[in-house]
């Protein structure tokens, strides 16, 4: 599913809860809850979207890195339901993290946010 609205009709906040909220609905209709893992180097976003998530029914913040390199580790380790990635981080892209995880996480949802113009 591709979400894409202007960020000068919608605020960035607004576009991330509905699509969430678009993918949390199914999984809360059906009982499931869906866990979260956030990769970005900033800690203001990372605050943000972490307080975000704690109000969407369903969603469950699991884990969080800075850099791509832990990002890897994070994902591979607590095996999130979806991760809010960053495209620029130290140590690489939220490309290469993508290409390191894809294979072993084939249904992982997946939101690229960035301030990289």
């Amino acid at each position: 599913m591709r979400f894409v609205l202007p960020p000068d009709v919608f605020p960035r906040e607004f576009v991330i809860l509905c699509y969430w909220a678009l993918i949390l609905a199914n999984a809360v209709h059906e009982g499931i809850l869906m866990k979260v893992f956030i990769a970005d180097d900033s800690r203001v976003v990372v605050e943000r979207l972490a307080s975000l998530l704690e109000e969407v029914p369903g969603a469950r913040l699991v884990g969080q890195a800075g850099d791509v390199p832990a990002a890897v580790i994070g994902i591979q380790k607590m095996k999130p339901d979806a991760v809010i990635l960053d495209l620029h981080m130290p140590g690489g892209s939220g490309l290469d993290v993508l290409r390191a995880i894809r294979s072993d996480h084939p249904d992982l949802y997946v939101l690229v946010c960035t301030n990289y113009p």
